[in-house]
């Protein structure tokens, strides 16, 4: 049998694990953990897909009694106040109502290939 998962390798799994990675973290072997999962009394959910077992991540972190930790939370952090999301410079932005962002087209309509030929 493998060694219980630490809660470094916990945090670290992905959306769905097999049965066997589930039980390494509740500290259960292969054999007591498919006697489990086939007669419904795994600790937590466990998905049946054909013939293979998945069990969710954050069912198995729940019970486990794992939370979701902000500090160790892959997403990003919600945009403070009063800064803007938009990525674009300053220099693409204007701040007068109805004005038109310059784009290749705009600045020279007879180079771009969909646009007609401006008369010289």
């Amino acid at each position: 049998m493998k060694p219980a998962l630490s809660l470094h390798e916990l945090l670290a799994l992905p959306a769905t694990v097999d049965l066997l990675t589930a039980a390494r973290a509740f500290g259960l072997g292969r054999t007591r953990a498919y006697e489990l999962a086939a007669r419904g009394g795994f600790p937590c959910r466990v998905l049946r897909i054909g013939g293979t077992y998945r069990v969710p991540t954050a069912d198995l972190h729940t019970a486990l009694g794992l939370t979701p930790n902000p500090a160790t939370d892959a997403s990003p952090p919600p945009p403070e106040a009063g800064r803007s999301t938009d990525h674009t410079s300053s220099a693409d932005r204007s701040t007068r109502p109805g004005a038109r962002r310059e784009t290749p087209e705009t600045r020279d309509p007879g180079n771009h290939p969909r646009s007609p030929a401006c008369p010289p």
